[in-house]
Formats: structure tokens, C-alpha cells, sequence
């Protein structure tokens, strides 16, 4: 959960986000709002682009760290935080940086601390209704990972949103060995 001890959760506008370090997360902006702008430009409605517009060429160089996610909700009305998600992709860097590969399952399947901070950014997404840079701690007995990313909203139509596309990058990991080595 946000804010627990066990995870440091920070979630901001990507406008104030420093998103030069790592410099994919510049690109991924970049990309994402162009996009979402020529989605607009056309006259489309809704409040994001939907997935058939993204080039997967064009973010090549991030693909292992990307995930999407569909939103699953019993009711058309139901509050971000009632909703549950299905890793439709799950890159490996991903995997390896939060413990597993998801890919197919669902959110509300994954453990805490991972599970708790993906819900949390994801429900910022939607209840925003725009993108959110994010930057989080997950401590460990002997490690603590620390990473970034943005989380963009997609849609399958256009109407609403219903599904999170979100690029997490490592930005430092910490190793504090026990005290007996």
C-alpha cells in the first residue's frame, strides 16, 4: 500500500517529474504524448488514445520493461480502487525487478509489496484520467529496489479508459549487507 513502511510510493504529474534519468522515460513521454496529440488532432473522442495507435517499433528499446494492463470492473461505474486489473504484457525486466513474470494474471493475484504499489499508481491513472509519473522504494531484508516510471491510460474504443500502459525502469539498487558478512 502507499505509504506503508514496507513501500515509499510517490506519484506526480509527469509535467513535474524529472524524466531524464533514466532518459527512456523522456522518450516514452514523448511518444505517449504524440500519440494522444494526434489522436485529439483527428477529432476522436474520449479521454486517451486507444492501443491500435501504438507503434511497437517505436519503443523497441524499452519493450522488457513495459507493461499493460487491462481494467477489470463489475460495474461500468465502479471506483479505480474497486477495479482489478489483467497483466495483458509484463516485460521481463519487469519480472526480474519485481519478483515475477505476471503476465496473464491478475493484480489483485500479486503479493505485497509489488501488488500494493502497482494498484496505487494504476488507480492514479484512472482516477486522474491522464498520465502519472511515479517513483517508488521497495525495501527488502538486504536490498532495496528503487525505481521510476509513467503510467499512461489507453482505451480499447476510445469511450473510456480500460486499459494502463506503463513503462518502469530501475533507478538504483542498494545492497546493505547483513551484518555477519
Amino acid at each position: 500500500m502507499a505509504g506503508s513502511a514496507r513501500t515509499a510510493l510517490t506519484c506526480m504529474p509527469p509535467e513535474e517529474a524529472d524524466l531524464q534519468r533514466p532518459r527512456a522515460l523522456q522518450t516514452f513521454w514523448d511518444y505517449w504524448l504524440e500519440v494522444q496529440q494526434g489522436w485529439a488532432r483527428a477529432g476522436s473522442p474520449g479521454p486517451a488514445p486507444p492501443r491500435s495507435l501504438l507503434n511497437l517499433a517505436r519503443m523497441r528499446a524499452f519493450l522488457d520493461s513495459l507493461m499493460l494492463a487491462d481494467v477489470i470492473r463489475d460495474d461500468a461505474a465502479a471506483a479505480p480502487a474497486d477495479s482489478d486489473y489483467r497483466f495483458r504484457v509484463y516485460g521481463t525486466a519487469l519480472a526480474n525487478l519485481l519478483g515475477a513474470d505476471h503476465t496473464g494474471a491478475m493484480l489483485s493475484t500479486v503479493p505485497a509489496p509489488a501488488g500494493d504499489m502497482l494498484a496505487a499508481i494504476f488507480a492514479a491513472v484512472l482516477e486522474g484520467r491522464k498520465p502519472t509519473a511515479f517513483r517508488f522504494e521497495m525495501p527488502e531484508p538486504s536490498y532495496a529496489r528503487i525505481a521510476c516510471g509513467l503510467a499512461c491510460p489507453m482505451t480499447r474504443q476510445g469511450e473510456r479508459i480500460d486499459e494502463v500502459l506503463a513503462l518502469i525502469l530501475p533507478e538504483e539498487f542498494r545492497w546493505d549487507p547483513p551484518p555477519y558478512l
